[in-house]
Formats: C-alpha cells, sequence, structure tokens
C-alpha cells in the first residue's frame, strides 16, 4: 500500500528500546502543569497485548513522579482493532470452538462425491475423527485467507490454475456459513474483512499510531487506509534506522524482497558463535550458560523460536 500524505512514518534506530521510544513519543506535547496526560484522542495500534500492559505501565510511572495520572483508554492488539469486541458488545462472532463445529456440519451437509476437484479419491471411513481433522484444516485455510481479507469463492477467479478446487472449497463454505446463521453467528474473519473497510472506532479519536507493529496481516493495509480516508493523522514507529526505509512498506512491516528468504542477506556469524544443542534441555542450559557471561557487560536480548525451548 503505498504512503498517503496522512500517513508518517518515523524510524527509531536500534539505540534504544521500542518501550522508551514509544513512552517519549507519547510524552513529547505533554506539559505536567497542565494536568493529567490524556490520550483519549488517540488509539495506540501495538503487537500484543502484553506490549499494550507495559506501555501504559511505563506511562504511569512517568506521570507519578509529578504526582498526576493518565488516561490511555485506547490500547488495541491488531486482532482488536479488526475486531472492537469492547465497542460492540452485541457482536456475535463464532468461537473458534462454535467455527470447528460449524465446518464439522458442513462437512456433514454437503455432498463430498460431488466434489471431484478437491476430493478425487475419497476415504471410505469418513467418521467423526476424519471430519474433525478435516474441519481443522478448513478453519485453518480460512483464517489463513481471512488474514489477507479473502474467501474460498473469490479465489477461482483469481487464479488460473487449481479454480476448480476453490469452486468445490467454497461449495462447503457456503454450507459453513448456513450452519453459522440460524445460531446468529458471523464467521470471525467476514467481520474482520467489515471491520478493515469501515473500521467501528471511539468516539473523539484525532489519530492513530502504530507502534513497532512488524507482523501486522495483510488486512491491515484496508484498515489503515480506512482510517485515512475519515480525516484520522496515522503515524507508524518503525524500530529501524531511517536508511533502511526502503526496506520497510507503508505500515512497517520488512519488505520481502529485502528480508525474506531470497534476499541478499548474510548474517554476520562465525562458527564459534553457533552452539548446537541435540534436544531443547540441552539447548536450553547452553542458553543459560551464555546468558551468565553475557549479562555481565549489560543489556541482553534473549528471542526463543521454540516453544519446548521456551
Amino acid at each position: 500500500m503505498p504512503a498517503t500524505p496522512s500517513t508518517q512514518r518515523l524510524f527509531w534506530g536500534w539505540d534504544a528500546p521500542v518501550l522508551e521510544k514509544a513512552t517519549a513519543f507519547l510524552l513529547r506535547d505533554w506539559q505536567p502543569g497542565t494536568g493529567a496526560l490524556d490520550l483519549s484522542d488517540t488509539l495506540i495500534i501495538v503487537p500484543t497485548a502484553e506490549a499494550g500492559r507495559r506501555l501504559k505501565e511505563a506511562l504511569a510511572r512517568e506521570t507519578a513522579v509529578h504526582d498526576l495520572g493518565a488516561s490511555i483508554p485506547w490500547v488495541w492488539s491488531p486482532e482488536q482493532a479488526l475486531l472492537p469486541r469492547q465497542l460492540c458488545p452485541g457482536m456475535k462472532s463464532a468461537s473458534r470452538l462454535q467455527s470447528h463445529l460449524a465446518w464439522q456440519r458442513a462437512l456433514r451437509s454437503v455432498a463430498l462425491e460431488s466434489l471431484q476437484a478437491l476430493f478425487p479419491a475419497l476415504p471410505e471411513e469418513r467418521g467423526w475423527s476424519w471430519q474433525a481433522e478435516m474441519a481443522r484444516l478448513m478453519a485453518e485455510l480460512n483464517a489463513l485467507l481471512g488474514a489477507g481479507g479473502r474467501t474460498f469463492a473469490e479465489l477461482p477467479a483469481l487464479l488460473s490454475h487449481d479454480s476448480a478446487r476453490w469452486r468445490d472449497l467454497a461449495v462447503i463454505e457456503r454450507a459453513y456459513l448456513a450452519e453459522l446463521s440460524p445460531a446468529g453467528l458471523e464467521d470471525t474473519q467476514a467481520l474482520k474483512r467489515a471491520g478493515a473497510s469501515a473500521p467501528i472506532l471511539p468516539e473523539g479519536l484525532r489519530r492513530v499510531v502504530i507502534f513497532a507493529a512488524p507482523d501486522l496481516p495483510p488486512l491491515f493495509d484496508r484498515w489503515v487506509q480506512s482510517c485515512t480516508d475519515r480525516g484520522l493523522e496515522v503515524t507508524v514507529a518503525v524500530h529501524a534506522p531511517p536508511q533502511l526505509a526502503h526496506t520497510i512498506d507503508a505500515i512497517g512491516r520488512p519488505l520481502p524482497a529485502h528480508w525474506g528468504e531470497d534476499a541478499d542477506q548474510t548474517l554476520p556469524l562465525t562458527n564459534d558463535a553457533i552452539h548446537l544443542g541435540h534436544d531443547a534441555a540441552r539447548q536450553a542450559a547452553t542458553v543459560i550458560t551464555l546468558l551468565r557471561h553475557l549479562a555481565q557487560r549489560g543489556h541482553v536480548a534473549l528471542g526463543v523460536s521454540d516453544p519446548e525451548v521456551g
């Protein structure tokens, strides 16, 4: 999505943690003599709920120094922005379990034998276990497409290959939506698409700030554009130096051409900087040993991509 005049990107560099930069940004126009910090006109998008809690805590500490408080009512994750249940208590989005059961009932109601492109050879046993596993796969695929604002029914017209499979999947999708309707439920991905095109926002909002969120879903492009179309100021803070601006998109995500698997990137690591462990316990023990030495040099950041190691 091309940057618009009402969307501003800020590059914070790597000289300080994101929390320090975000706190300073929100406090820069505040004067303690004017009273408590009031951010009720600002919607803050943070990567996770934990990031939001830490930001609120940091702002509370800064204002408490002056014996003042802070009003920070709108700190949302991307999921909350697309699906603002707190502003729509009557929103009837299907839960994960309800969605799974609806997919499973849809698979029972559709004549699967007629879906030759999707199921060229159906198993003889298509009982509850098979239906449950297929329902799980359907839900995952629905969520994956939903992140980009797409549905099964849209794909045949967009793809030159496998269009027959997508038409078969669209048959099951229609049955799934039909299962949700009598219960007064709506598909979560459908609600997100609607929320991206016509965001439900707090009253009195003046600006939106997005803090260091490098993995926003593709659907978020539409949400940001809808906010700017309403005349809101949108500021995107990127935790990277300005010289890397050409490698970051308009809302702060690394561009695959520069950061993906095919990018010409070389990690400055030597063999002695790589430590191997044959299982999670050995890897965790090695990390603890390294931390004991590295912590003496100052701040240490630890990223764990494997839950078992964590």
